[in-house]
């Protein structure tokens, strides 16, 4: 009975570890991050105000049904390296879509933002975390 009881927690662990060792790169850094950034309560007692918890709250669905699914968070947000964490750098949608930021910096909107005014930059649209690619926002009703 010992020796069953013995394989049965041997196969469990095997499947877990790998499990977990199989899932890829992103989705593993991405968990780390969730732990608190999809947890309200947990942002509620730990920034300075519910605006603030709200902005750094990242539920699971939002970045699954995301344009940047398959992204891990350091690969926007490149120095969060570190728990607990304050302050870092969140690299801007150009430094990886460097075509279309061409085309958007000689539109209308580009001019407003540069000479102060109000204009739109590409999370107005887009989304943040809820990425949303050009087509999908041509083809919405």
């Amino acid at each position: 009975m010992k020796a069953l009881v013995r394989s049965v927690v041997a196969l469990l662990t095997v499947a877990l570890v790998g499990g977990v060792l199989a899932r890829p790169a992103a989705a593993q850094q991405r968990s780390r991050c969730s732990l608190c950034h999809s947890e309200m309560e947990y942002l509620r007692q730990n920034t300075d105000s519910m605006a603030r918890a709200r902005a750094v709250l990242v539920p699971d669905s939002t970045l699954a049904n995301s344009a940047h699914a398959r992204l891990g968070c350091q690969e926007c947000h490149t120095s969060y390296t570190s728990f607990p964490h304050r302050t870092g750098d969140t690299k801007s949608c150009a430094s990886c879509h460097e075509q279309p930021n061409q085309k958007w910096l000689q539109g209308a909107h580009a001019a407003k933002l540069q000479n102060g005014a109000a204009g739109m930059a590409c999370a107005d649209c887009h989304g943040v975390h809820d990425t949303r690619t050009a087509a999908e926002l041509k083809s919405r009703p």
